[in-house]
């Protein structure tokens, strides 16, 4: 029988640190909950290693070891594929779940697998990945900022949900500026230094939501704001749960208007009308919603969305 073994060096775009006390299940609407068995253990184990520095090398060993068959010339290639989508799809959901995680450098984050692999005499050979090794990479001055962050959050005003959540919403919009920064695609840039992109917004909008006990999720996808275009940019928004446990739509961005802050994207529903500004569009025309995070395969479902904007109880 001949043996083989060789271990593949794969650069994640994801990688993320946890600390315990943040970690949750218990949410009304996670991403971990769409997980398989390999992933959710990832996700677990990377969100245990909190006060990991940088140059740490977490081993991480699949509850579920991964077992294909290749010729040996196509081996590494399945395993990329193989291995890429469970480690994707771990860091993709813990990024979304928790965007109080601004720490780690996902450009200098390397994770690697060992594959083991062996032929019985037949064209193929049999292949197994059971372990995972992550080098971490922190980015300089990122745990002060992580501090500030939560310094900087704002407890919500109001007896109902409807009017808590319209105080985050207002007050967030108060506070942000649109536009470009370093930290602009971060809660970092939204809530401490006041200016941030949609993804800025969005995940503020989800810590104050969270920090709250509000449940909340981010979305990613496509804004249109024209009935004849063809193509939209990438946006990013949230959905909340109100009172009679249905799911509706928020969009910080759109509504923080130079003129003053807007209600069409507020607590709006599937065929919500905007004004004619935003192209008379319903919510989801203007707002297509795509589950792939980051266009690796790993494709998420999110809450089903009301079809009506939420009424609050006169």
């Amino acid at each position: 029988m001949k043996m083989f073994r060789r271990v593949l060096s794969l650069v994640l775009a994801g990688m993320l640190l946890l600390s315990s006390a943040a970690f949750a299940e218990g949410n009304s609407f996670t991403y971990y909950s769409q997980l398989d068995a390999n992933q959710k253990a990832l996700y677990k184990q990377i969100a245990s290693i909190a006060d990991s520095t940088a140059g740490d090398r977490i081993t991480l060993r699949l509850p579920n070891p991964i077992t294909y068959t290749a010729d040996e010339s196509g081996e590494s290639r399945k395993a990329d594929r193989k291995f890429a989508r469970i480690g994707q799809g771990a860091l993709d959901a813990l990024l979304y779940d928790h965007p109080e995680i601004i720490r780690v450098d996902k450009s200098g984050c390397t994770t690697s697998a060992e594959v083991k692999g062996y032929s019985d005499g037949s064209s193929e050979y049999k292949w197994t990945i059971s372990t995972l090794l992550m080098d971490v990479s922190a980015l300089p001055g990122s745990a002060a900022r992580e501090a500030a962050l939560q310094k900087a959050l704002f407890a919500p005003e109001g007896a109902t949900r409807y009017d808590q959540v319209k105080f985050l919403h207002d007050r967030l919009c108060e506070k942000v500026t649109y536009g470009e920064s370093a930290q602009a695609r971060s809660p970092y840039g939204a809530l401490v230094e006041g200016t941030a992109v949609c993804e800025g917004y969005a995940k503020a909008f989800k810590m104050l939501c969270d920090a709250a006990d509000i449940p909340c999720v981010i979305v990613t996808g496509t804004g249109f704001t024209s009935k004849t275009a063809k193509e939209g940019e990438n946006h990013m928004w949230n959905y909340v749960q109100m009172e009679d446990g249905k799911w509706y739509a928020v969009d910080a961005t759109w509504n923080d208007q130079p003129d003053g802050i807007r209600r069409d994207f507020f607590l709006v529903g599937r065929v919500t009308l905007s004004r004619e500004d935003f192209g008379g569009l319903t919510f989801g025309e203007s707002h297509l919603a795509d589950g792939d995070f980051s266009k690796s395969g790993v494709e998420f479902q999110f809450p089903e969305l009301s079809a009506k904007k939420y009424r609050p109880a006169a």
